[in-house]
C-alpha cells in the first residue's frame, strides 16, 4: 500500500500513461457518447479510438459524468484497500461529476474527503500529483485534504482553442462567437480556474497562439523562476506538445513536467488541436 489512504481523481484529470497504476490512484469513470452510442473512457474507448471517431462519426461526441452508483463502486473498492479515500474532482461548474462523488462518499462518512480541484485536465491533475506526495511521505487524510484545498490558489491553467466549435456543442461558447472565430480565424486562448473557462487572449494563427501562449505563462510564472511543476497538454497533437515540453523545461527548469493527451472525456469539449500548460510553483 502506498500510503494510509487511497487517493481518486475523475476521468477528466489528466496524468500520464500508467501514473495511476504506479500511485494507485482510483479513476471515477466518464462516458463519452456519439449519438446514441455510449463508451467508459479507458474500458471500452482508448484515445486513438475517440480520435479516429471523430474522422468517421456523423455525430460530435458528447460526455455524461458518472453515476453516484458508479462513484460508490470506486469509492468503496478504494475504501476496502486503504480505510481512507480522499477523492480529487473536476470542478463542479464543468462537470457533475463532484456532486455525483460528494453523494457517494456520504456512505462513507468521516472516512471519505472530496476535493474540488476548481479546474480540469492539467489543473486537476497538479492537485493530484501534489496529494500522492503527500500522501507517500506520510501526511495524514486531513493534513492532505488541507493542502489539497488551497492549492487550487495557486494553479494556472492556459489553454489554446484550435475551434470552437466543440466549447459551441458544451455550451460554452455561442453560436455567434464560434461563427466570428471561424469566419475571422481567430484563435482563443483562455485560463482555466476556479471553476470558469475566461477568455485571456486571440491570434489569429496558429503559431502566433502558441507564442501568444508562451508569453503569458512566463507573465504569469515571473522572470527567472525555476522549480515549476508544470504539465504539457494537448489534443491529438504530440509534435506540437512536445515542442511546447522541451520549450517549458529549457525555460523554467522544472521541478517536474509531464506531457499528455487531454483524452476523450476533455478531448470532447476541446476538440483536436488543443494545447494547453497548466503551472504551480514548488
Amino acid at each position: 500500500m502506498a500510503g494510509s489512504f487511497a487517493i481518486v481523481t475523475d476521468g477528466t484529470c489528466t496524468l500520464p500513461a500508467g501514473y495511476c497504476d504506479k500511485n494507485e490512484v482510483e479513476v471515477l469513470p466518464v462516458h463519452v457518447t456519439f449519438g446514441p452510442r455510449e463508451y467508459a473512457q479507458g474500458a471500452d474507448l482508448t484515445t486513438a479510438q475517440f480520435y479516429s471517431l471523430l474522422v468517421t462519426s456523423r455525430d460530435l461526441p458528447g460526455t455524461s459524468a458518472p453515476s453516484p452508483g458508479e462513484c460508490g463502486d470506486v469509492l468503496a473498492r478504494a475504501s476496502r484497500r486503504s480505510g481512507q479515500v480522499l477523492i480529487v474532482t473536476v470542478a463542479k461548474e464543468l462537470s457533475a461529476t463532484h456532486d455525483a462523488a460528494a453523494l457517494a462518499a456520504r456512505e462513507l462518512g468521516a472516512k471519505a474527503v472530496v476535493i474540488d480541484s476548481r479546474s480540469v485536465a492539467g489543473g486537476t491533475a497538479l492537485v493530484v500529483e501534489a496529494c500522492v506526495r503527500a500522501r507517500d511521505a506520510g501526511r495524514s487524510l486531513e493534513e492532505t485534504a488541507e493542502l489539497a484545498r488551497g492549492l487550487p490558489r495557486d494553479i494556472r491553467f492556459y489553454g489554446y482553442f484550435d475551434t470552437l466549435e466543440f466549447l459551441r456543442r458544451s455550451g460554452r461558447a455561442t453560436a455567434l462567437q464560434a461563427y466570428f472565430a471561424s469566419a475571422l480565424q481567430i484563435k482563443p486562448i483562455v485560463s482555466i480556474g476556479d471553476g470558469r473557462i475566461e477568455p485571456l487572449a486571440r491570434a489569429r494563427t496558429r503559431l502566433r497562439a502558441i507564442e501568444r501562449l508562451k508569453e503569458l505563462v512566463i507573465a504569469a510564472v515571473g522572470g527567472g523562476r525555476r522549480g515549476v511543476r508544470m504539465s504539457v497538454l494537448h489534443a491529438n497533437d504530440e509534435s506540437a506538445a512536445a515542442s511546447l515540453s522541451r520549450w517549458a523545461q529549457e525555460t523554467f527548469d522544472c521541478a517536474m513536467l509531464f506531457t499528455a493527451d487531454v483524452g476523450p472525456a476533455v478531448a470532447a469539449r476541446s476538440g483536436p488541436g488543443f494545447l494547453g500548460l497548466s503551472f504551480v510553483a514548488s
